[in-house]
């Protein structure tokens, strides 16, 4: 699983910085090169 923040344009790598996404909501998910990408609006939303 991957998650892609709309905001910023861009991929969250590390464990770190995924856990600040925990409670976001996930404003679309879609399959991409075998994995699941869940795309936020921003690490806010």
């Amino acid at each position: 699983m991957r998650i892609y923040d709309a905001e910023f344009g861009d991929e969250v790598y590390g464990i770190y910085e995924m856990g600040l996404y925990r409670d976001c909501e996930v404003v679309r998910a879609y399959p991409h090169n075998g994995d699941t990408v869940l795309e936020v609006a921003s690490v806010n939303g």
